[in-house]
């Protein structure tokens, strides 16, 4: 048996290509439409990608020790979208021209006991583009996927996707009568925090969050008490008129804002949240094999960095709030080597 095995792990070592050969990226590609759309309103698109890192689509892993290596297209994403959209439509199509923003489309994959996990984060907003911009739609979703190997899987599932999402508005009106230039969709964020009492309040409303909706929209519950440890929350409880104290788990709660300061709770417990410049940041230990589809979960996954190179451990390192969906988007890479 030893033998066997002994001889089965030469033979591997003889065939293995050497790492020479081994590719240092994944190809992207958007898979063909299944169906044209009639009398669509438009014939030309436009990309304008504002993704925080451009010259990767996130992480996937790749051969039997799972090498993690970035997402890069081979074919330009605008040369993509090109031929989407003449795949898409037929001579029927009228001469309208949209403009296509993405803020987020990223992969990434994690391995568990006996299966992979994939995940796509998009994020993407339609317009139509005529002396400047109308929003046709908006596109804000996480794709997963579970299964042995996942990677070709999410491109696909993820492709479907962005795919039925240019589809399904090319016969659409823009829903919206404002009129943007593109100085400001390239500041999106920005306009969008200046319409979030979160980020114009001067200060924050003493309270318990349940939901980041609650915290972005300074609601809080009031009335409550919060024990300290250390520094930092242990316990909260709500307080009834009658002074009656009942603990709140922490996993019911987003933010609590107390005596002026404020927490946000985690995984691992409640860390200070502060005002940078115009974000929320704070530094914590955050699971980076976060199971589950939520959004959540995809906002750590496609920071500025990822944070994957640690696929089964977790990191204590700077994240800031997402101002649309609450998320921990990582600032930084973490303490621990990329593997």
């Amino acid at each position: 048996m030893r033998l066997a095995i002994f001889l089965n792990l030469i033979l591997a070592l003889i065939y293995a290509p050497p790492a020479s050969s081994q590719k240092s990226s994944e190809d992207f590609r958007i898979s063909p439409p299944d169906t044209r759309v009639v009398n669509s309103l438009y014939n030309q698109i436009t990309l304008l990608d504002n993704r925080p890192d451009t010259s990767q689509m996130g992480i996937v892993q790749v051969g039997a020790l799972n090498r993690k290596i970035f997402v890069i297209p081979e074919i330009p994403l605008q040369v993509q979208f090109d031929e989407l959209l003449r795949q898409l439509t037929d001579d029927t199509a009228l001469n309208g021209k949209l403009l296509l923003q993405l803020r987020q489309f990223s992969f990434a994959e994690v391995t568990g006991f006996t299966t992979e996990k994939g995940f796509c984060y998009l994020r993407a907003e339609l317009y139509a583009e005529k002396d400047q911009y109308q929003k046709i739609a908006s596109l804000d979703t996480l794709v997963y996927l579970r299964n042995f190997d996942v990677t070709r899987g999410i491109q696909r599932q993820a492709s479907k996707v962005i795919t039925a999402f240019i589809a399904d508005n090319l016969t659409k009106e823009p829903a919206s009568q404002e009129k943007l230039s593109l100085d400001q969709i390239l500041n999106i964020d920005a306009i969008e925090k200046s319409e979030t009492p979160l980020y114009t309040n001067d200060t924050l409303a003493n309270g318990l969050y349940a939901s980041f909706d609650e915290f972005r929209r300074q609601q809080p519950q009031p009335n409550i008490w919060v024990f300290f440890k250390k520094g930092v929350p242990r316990e909260v409880y709500t307080v009834s008129e009658k002074g009656k104290k009942k603990i709140v788990q922490p996993r019911d709660i987003y933010a609590v804002v107390y005596e002026g300061k404020t927490y946000v709770s985690t995984d691992f417990g409640f860390y200070e949240l502060k005002k940078k410049g115009n974000d929320f940041v704070f530094r914590g230990r955050v699971k980076t094999n976060a199971d589950g589809t939520a959004v959540f979960a995809a906002s750590f996954f496609f920071g500025i960095m990822g944070g994957l190179m640690a696929s089964d451990a977790s990191e204590v390192i700077d994240m800031k709030i997402d101002h649309r969906n609450g998320g921990f988007i990582p600032l930084e890479q973490g303490t621990k080597p990329m593997r």
